[in-house]
């Protein structure tokens, strides 16, 4: 799809629109970035948000590619970090490209990071979080992780919990998982991750940290298919329990 919309830091290559696997329209922008050389573009999402909440979500990318390499993943290799100022033009690109197609998406916005890179490994990560989070436009951020087991992971992740705790950003946590298989998952990364335990600390850690919050859940996901929460949704599987609640993958 043509547009008029122009960016110091991409070039617009296509805008598409598709069904997600819950029947509900999302809008992909694809993105080449002027800095990095890469053989795939970025994929920047607009959708509405789900349930009862109003508004949209925008998926937007923190890296070109991504250092952890699962084979299943349409990231690809890592090419480069992305900057506070180009993840913010993402978020303007697809505001503005809603505004272009009409698309009644004044907001609020929730602009997560699920999809393009592992935010934890970026040197940008606190500098982005606090661009995206200063934009008028965003209500909330989502930050998904497969949880790398690095020290300057460990440092963001610790940094990104004490925003939390303190109230000074709206942040959710996703932490991501191939599989309920500890061993499967390291496996299928060329990072060290977190063990099993120390992802149900950060769960229950996560969880003290939000406790003046309406929601207060971490969700996992397993292969993009299982959603596992802490918290006040009973449907979902305590985080001390999941393994005993769902097959390995």
């Amino acid at each position: 799809m043509p547009t008029n919309i122009t960016s110091e830091h991409f070039e617009i290559t296509d805008i598409r629109e598709r069904l997600r696997v819950t029947d509900e329209p999302v809008m992909e922008v694809l993105l080449q970035s002027k800095r990095i050389q890469h053989p795939k573009p970025i994929i920047c999402s607009l959708y509405p948000r789900g349930g009862n909440s109003t508004g949209y979500t925008r998926e937007i990318s923190p890296q070109i590619g991504c250092h952890i390499g699962c084979g299943f993943c349409r990231c690809g290799n890592f090419k480069g970090d992305l900057n506070p100022a180009e993840v913010s033009d993402q978020v303007r690109i697809l505001t503005e490209v809603a505004i272009e197609r009409k698309i009644p998406a004044e907001g609020p916005y929730k602009t997560s990071f699920t999809d393009g890179g592992e935010i934890l490994l970026n040197p940008n990560c606190m500098d982005i979080l606090e661009s995206v989070q200063s934009d008028p436009t965003t209500e909330s951020i989502r930050v998904s992780t497969v949880l790398p087991n690095t020290p300057k992971a460990k440092n963001r992740l610790a940094a990104i919990l004490n925003k939390i705790q303190t109230h000074a950003a709206n942040i959710a946590l996703q932490i991501s998982m191939s599989s309920t298989s500890e061993r499967i998952r390291q496996s299928l990364s060329r990072i060290p991750l977190f063990p099993d335990e120390e992802i149900r600390d950060i769960g229950e850690l996560y969880k003290s940290c939000r406790k003046r919050r309406k929601k207060n859940h971490a969700r996992f996901y397993i292969n993009g298919r299982v959603s596992l929460c802490t918290g006040r949704n009973k449907r979902r599987p305590h985080p001390r329990t999941f393994r005993n609640k769902t097959s390995s993958l």
